[in-house]
């Protein structure tokens, strides 16, 4: 029988010598690296202390919050405040740098428009637009070559000639077969709201693909759907409220639009894993992603060949892919070689741009919807500013033409975008990558860092941080009055805020205050020319015929779901004619 004495003895000290230093070795290796593997913060700037305990870092609470049903996006909002700092710092994947969470609008202007060589897009970014699109320009670098020489392909599309000529008169037509949609929709409800999301998504997409590609051969969506709703019976809906949500049949998209919406939900769902590029790499070998490619290309195939066909017959310049064929017959000319039509550089900035001004226009105009149907007294304002510029088209009761709506100036309705987009834009931030070591209000940045700058919460739709004017970069320092803050309640609507006295009228300011919704400088947004121009033809000629009613709340929350865009949860609308 063995003594207690030798029972206790523990089984590592019973093992021979040498095995038990190898034990010993493997074990004190596995926790060396396993703390050379936890999150490093940077000094002095605030961060979750439960991250650092962890290789994944904060990635564990965030798939914590993925599975309670919350939205990942909305916690990067919340950490500044949480930490009530403008920088703090945050761990999303093992083995990597913290990104910062920098929430002040003035050093994210900043570094948007004067530290472009200090700061670049963010490679996450990167490579979550690049795993869709690998060739267009926005998932380049701007040092990148092929950068110039995308851009050089499409940098005529935004020219306020093109966007006039060319794009204005066909958003212009399928917004008109929009608004007959909605208002053949409002006789049929009677005062009852119903969903509107789908016909705005719907509307966005047969927009861009007419401004894009032509007319080529298809028929609009919201066309066709049309005859569904005036040929459906709805007698038997008889609803116990006039709240009640009168349903039509859906909207559905065709295989084109599917086929679209597959890739940008692919895109929006890479962004918040730990590493997009390796979520592409598997996604992509996905039965659905193989079919959206090969739909895709079958569809821009077929229509670069309408185009080249359009431009042999002589025909005039009716969209963006007709100019993008002529300008390669002419560069091919210039070099001396055969024009390219089947390029991926040209296939990926033809279908960027469409989805560029489907997705953004499609989130934007529904947020703005939201909040007109709380401010009434804004869509009338809005209304009344219209009829006062558009003199002839009021006097006689018709529609404003592209014309009008493009040439003359109505300051309340721009006020009017700006503060939609302000509080609620289509995109909650945006990420930069450190080039080279720097600093960040007085903190150091290594090579490599990635800077995320939230679109809403404080010095935008909320009050600034106080930080010492000695912590901001010198070239911040010297644009110190540059926009300036929201004196009046910057969390509320209020278009006024935009506007600015100017001899007896008044003028729409678009640096009245901070704003960043579509990013700044050199990388900003390369459609936001064609954007505005979209939502401006789709609020005047909404607002011109139709009134939108007030909700119940149950049917007007601020409830948002994440894609590649954050759209809200639920779109109703209550619609009536306008009142002359």
């Amino acid at each position: 029988m063995s003594s207690p004495t030798t029972s206790a003895v523990s089984p590592l000290a019973q093992l021979p010598f040498a095995a038990s230093a190898v034990i010993i070795g493997v074990v004190s290796l596995v926790y060396l690296a396993y703390q050379w593997a936890l999150p490093k913060p940077l000094p002095g700037i605030p961060y979750n202390k439960e991250a650092v305990k962890s290789i994944l870092g904060d990635a564990a609470e965030i798939r914590e919050l993925k599975k309670r049903g919350g939205r990942p996006r909305t916690w990067f909002g919340q950490q500044n405040a949480k930490h009530n700092s403008p920088l703090v710092q945050a761990f999303l994947a093992p083995l990597s740098k913290p990104m910062l969470i920098l929430s002040d609008f003035r050093e994210a202007q900043d570094i948007l428009l004067r530290r472009g060589k200090e700061f670049d897009r963010g490679g996450r970014n990167l490579a979550a637009l690049g795993g869709v699109i690998p060739n267009h320009h926005i998932g380049m670098r701007t040092s990148d070559p092929q950068f110039k020489a995308n851009r050089e392909l499409v940098k005529d599309l935004m020219t306020p000639n093109f966007l006039n000529t060319v794009s204005a008169p066909e958003i212009h037509s399928n917004a008109l077969k929009f608004i007959d949609l909605w208002r053949l929709k409002a006789s049929k409800a009677n005062g009852r709201p119903f969903q509107g999301d789908q016909d705005i998504n719907v509307v966005a997409f047969d927009i861009i693909k007419v401004v894009a590609l032509g007319e080529g051969d298809s028929q609009s969506m919201t066309e066709l759907y049309q005859e569904v709703v005036r040929k459906t019976d709805f007698e038997t809906q008889h609803p116990d409220s006039k709240d009640a949500a009168f349903e039509f049949p859906e909207n559905l998209p065709n295989e084109d639009l599917l086929s679209h919406q597959v890739q940008q939900e692919a895109i929006g769902q890479s962004v918040t894993t730990p590493s997009p590029a390796l979520f592409h790499k598997f996604n992509n070998r996905k039965a659905h992603m193989q079919e959206a490619y090969g739909i895709k290309m079958r569809m821009l195939e077929k229509q670069i060949g309408l185009a080249i066909k359009r431009n042999e017959a002589g025909e005039e310049v009716k969209s963006a892919l007709d100019y993008m064929i002529k300008r390669e017959i002419n560069a091919a000319k210039k070099a001396g070689r055969q024009p390219v039509f089947d390029s991926p550089y040209m296939y990926d900035e033809l279908y960027g741009y469409i989805g560029a001004g489907h997705e953004t226009t499609s989130t934007s105009f529904q947020w703005a919807l939201k909040h007109l149907a709380i401010h009434r007294d804004v869509q009338q304002k809005a209304r009344e500013a219209m009829r006062a510029a558009y003199v002839d088209a009021a006097a006689q009761r018709r529609q404003p033409t592209v014309a009008e709506i493009t040439k003359i100036q109505v300051p309340y309705l721009e006020a009017v975008m700006e503060e939609a987009l302000r509080l609620s834009g289509p995109i909650l931030g945006i990420v930069r990558q450190a080039q080279v070591d720097t600093t960040v209000l007085g903190h150091r940045v290594p090579k490599g860092t990635e800077v995320f700058m939230p679109l809403r919460g404080p010095s935008i739709t909320q009050a600034p941080f106080n930080i010492e004017e000695s912590l901001r970069s010198e070239s911040s320092r010297s644009h110190k009055d540059t926009r300036g803050l929201w004196e009046t309640d910057p969390e509320a609507f209020i278009p006024e805020r935009w506007l600015k006295p100017e001899e007896n009228n008044e003028a729409f300011d678009s640096q009245a205050g901070p704003f960043l919704t579509f990013s700044n400088g050199v990388r900003g947004c390369f459609g936001r020319r064609l954007a505005y121009l979209e939502l401006r033809i789709l609020m005047a000629l909404l607002l011109w015929n139709l009134e939108l009613g007030p909700l119940p709340e149950k049917l007007n929350t601020w409830d948002a779901v994440d894609s590649l865009t954050t759209k809200p949860a639920k779109v109703y609308v209550r619609i009536s004619e306008t009142k002359w």
